[in-house]
């Protein structure tokens, strides 16, 4: 299992805390953990939205967009055949 993991500040300066896990390959990396990192977060890393079709829908849909920025191919991690095989 690959496991990136990294914490950042928001615009009320708390912190957010980022998992993902893999079950491509096995190796742990850390964002953004000194200034020689491979994995950064972007400038605006994290987007929540949330979306109703109408107001009978049951089910609240929320969906997460991470931005990282990367001086290595997380192409292989990242993709995924099985909708379990990475979680955020």
């Amino acid at each position: 299992m690959t496991y990136l993991h990294g914490t950042f500040k928001d615009v009320h300066n708390t912190d957010v805390e980022v998992q993902i896990r893999s079950a491509q390959g096995s190796r742990e990396i850390i964002i953004g953990e000194t200034d020689n990192s491979d994995v950064f977060f972007s400038s605006d890393p994290v987007d929540i939205s949330l979306s109703l079709n109408d107001m009978f829908d049951v089910i609240l849909k929320k969906s997460a967009r991470i931005t990282l920025e990367s001086a290595i191919y997380l192409g292989d991690i990242l993709f995924a055949g099985n909708i379990g095989d990475v979680s955020v």
